[in-house]
């Protein structure tokens, strides 16, 4: 059947708002214990009515079941965005737990919560992680006791786990900020971890600290630690996502270049670059939240990462061989790739990931990287994408104030059953993200294409401040907010006008 001429705007659609507010499920923090296979994750619902809450998933039986039923809500505060709220340990889990800000230890097998840290609401905890031997754990704590900004406490500590009564105690103090204390799994005497202070955020001036730790019955310190980045606080650099490979090789990155690049130190050693020469790609995303993963060693060549890095604003997963210093980009079809995690099945390495496309609700799926298959695990959506009424979207790059060029992604009007009439042309609805350290990404936008789908086209645009375009471009907004996004987005309208895209007498515009 022909498809109905009527004007852009008035097309019916089935994208209704059931699709933008209807039963969805978000998943993070996606773990697996390797000695029993069985996976871990936290999941926000509305059949728990929204209580972040702990899942697992039986390697034996496929069965899944809620490892911390309420009043336990699966969460933490510290830094206000949270992450990173449990980990993972033999045959236990440790999860924060937001309704009394208490760390608890979970019994797998039983159920049973045992808290591990004092009764104190004014005490968050997150970004935990578990000592081999399993007698201690260190995280971060932040202290609310004088509840202001300019006197809230963090710290890091180490929390007892072999003792009856909870035992938390201070193993570093000083800075303003505290993230990823992650112990060396060749020798459980070296931790690392970053700090920062104000008024300096993630994205701005981090130090990576490398530590030797002094460790008896009664008694965990910092006998001495070693300064890795940043140490010049009149050149910024930011490195974040610390995280050891088997064989005590630790990773990181840092903007040090430019972008966000990879680097890797051994101790005794010197930092290096983990590739040949700095690449202008982004190989994370700006730290808003504790437990980002955009980097995983490999369990069967320590010396090998799979790593995702965002290049034009488009996602890419890689292999990286850090002997040699060389990259292999492994095809998926998936659009945007936001977490990665490394574990094996059988002989086989296989990653753990969080993906989507423009017309793919999120998902998790399992990537087997020498067959290149992969097993979808969880759906954010049981909604079925109506695939004709979805807008694909496509990059551009446009000349902005300045000489300047800004990047967007423009959705054309897409539906099915409608065409306009010869010569119209479509509204268009201008879409300004927050953050502002953030970045739109060709993900499947129900918003979007609810107007797209009627005949309205929408522009996503990643303004000068964005990330994912390296720290020049994310620099470019500092001491211009309210400035630089404007023109940025009124320079992306008028883009698509003298393209002959849009109708320069209905432009609209919405966001932060």
């Amino acid at each position: 059947m022909a498809p109905t001429v009527a004007p852009y705007g008035e097309w019916q659609s089935p994208i209704d708002t059931n699709f933008i507010t209807g039963s969805t499920v978000s998943i993070s923090s996606l773990r697996k214990n390797e000695r029993t296979g069985d996976l871990f994750w936290i999941e926000i619902s509305s059949a728990t009515n929204g209580r972040p809450t702990i899942q697992t998933r039986s390697a034996a039986t496929g069965s899944t079941s809620e490892l911390t039923p309420a009043p336990f809500v699966a969460r933490t505060r510290v830094h206000e965005y949270g992450g990173a709220a449990f980990t993972i340990g033999s045959d236990f889990v440790v999860s924060s737990n937001d309704a009394d800000c208490r760390l608890y230890k979970i019994d797998i097998a039983t159920k049973q919560a045992t808290p591990l840290t004092p009764e104190n609401k004014d005490w968050r905890y997150a970004n935990i992680d578990i000592h081999p031997s399993e007698k201690f754990l260190i995280c971060v704590r932040e202290d609310h006791t004088v509840d202001t900004p300019q006197t809230v406490i963090n710290t890091l500590v180490y929390v007892r786990l072999d003792v009856s009564e909870p035992n938390v105690e201070v193993l570093a103090e000083g800075a303003d900020f505290y993230a990823d204390p992650r112990f060396n799994p060749a020798n459980p005497s070296e931790f690392a971890y970053y700090s920062w202070d104000h008024p300096y955020m993630t994205w701005d001036h981090t130090q990576p600290y490398y530590c030797q730790l002094e460790i008896t019955d009664s008694l965990v310190k910092i006998a001495s630690k070693k300064l890795l980045a940043g140490a010049d606080k009149s050149h910024e650099e930011s490195s974040n996502q610390l995280r050891f490979a088997a064989d005590g090789t630790l990773y990181f990155c840092s903007d040090k270049s430019g972008f966000w690049n990879l680097y890797k130190y051994k101790s005794g050693g010197e930092v290096e670059l983990v590739l040949k020469n700095p690449v202008k790609a982004e190989f994370q995303s700006p730290v808003w939240r504790f437990g980002d993963r955009s980097f995983y060693p490999l369990k069967s060549d320590a010396s090998k990462l799979a790593s995702v890095y965002t290049k034009d604003g488009l996602d890419s997963l890689c292999i990286i061989d850090t002997k040699n210093g060389t990259l292999e980009d492994i095809p998926t079809g998936f659009q945007v790739i936001d977490s990665v995690y490394g574990t094996t099945d059988g002989k086989d390495d296989v990653l753990l990931m969080e993906v989507g496309s423009f017309d793919l609700p999120s998902q998790v799926v399992s990537f087997n990287l020498r067959t290149k298959q992969f097993e979808v695990l969880m759906k954010s959506s049981s909604v079925d994408v109506p695939k004709g009424w979805i807008s694909k979207p496509f990059p551009i790059t446009f000349t902005t104030t300045g000489g300047n060029v800004a990047y967007a992604l423009f959705y054309p009007p897409t539906n099915a059953n409608y065409v306009a009439p010869e010569g119209t042309l479509p509204p268009l609805r201008v879409l300004s993200h927050g953050g502002p350290s953030s970045a739109f990404v060709s993900n499947l936008n129900w918003s979007v294409n609810y107007f797209a789908s009627r005949g309205i086209a929408c522009v996503t645009v990643n303004y000068g401040g964005s990330t994912n375009y390296g720290r020049e471009f994310r620099d470019r907004l500092r001491t211009q907010w309210g400035v630089v996004d404007v023109d940025d987005c009124c320079n992306a309208a008028t883009y698509l006008v003298q393209k002959g895209l849009v109708d320069p007498e209905k432009l609209t515009i919405v966001g932060g």
